[in-house]
């Protein structure tokens, strides 16, 4: 506790401000959708956090969550191209195994 505040010392010996769920949409969202923002997946997003010096228990999870609900990140994600039958082609991972 330092200043009334839950302080985390990370690996790197950074000190972390464990913020509460409220908080944790507000930052998730300027990171995310900022102005610097970039649309980033779940665990980059988390690490961002980390990087800036925020901590939550839940964070990849709860960054995984907030990237499903974006919907620009949904829209525009990448689709695999690969038709279904390629992945039966092959029954054994050996070919001289049949």
């Amino acid at each position: 506790m330092h200043d009334n505040k839950l302080i985390r010392r990370s690996y790197s010996g950074h000190h972390l401000t464990c913020i509460k769920y409220p908080q944790t949409l507000e930052v998730l969202c300027k990171i995310h959708d900022g102005e610097c923002g970039n649309h980033s997946g779940g665990r980059s997003l988390a690490q961002k956090a980390l990087n800036i010096g925020y901590f939550l228990p839940t964070m990849r999870h709860d960054s995984a969550e907030y990237v499903k609900k974006c919907d620009r990140c949904q829209r525009y994600k990448p689709i695999p191209n690969l038709p279904a039958e390629v992945d039966h082609l092959q029954n054994s991972p050996w070919r001289f195994m049949q």
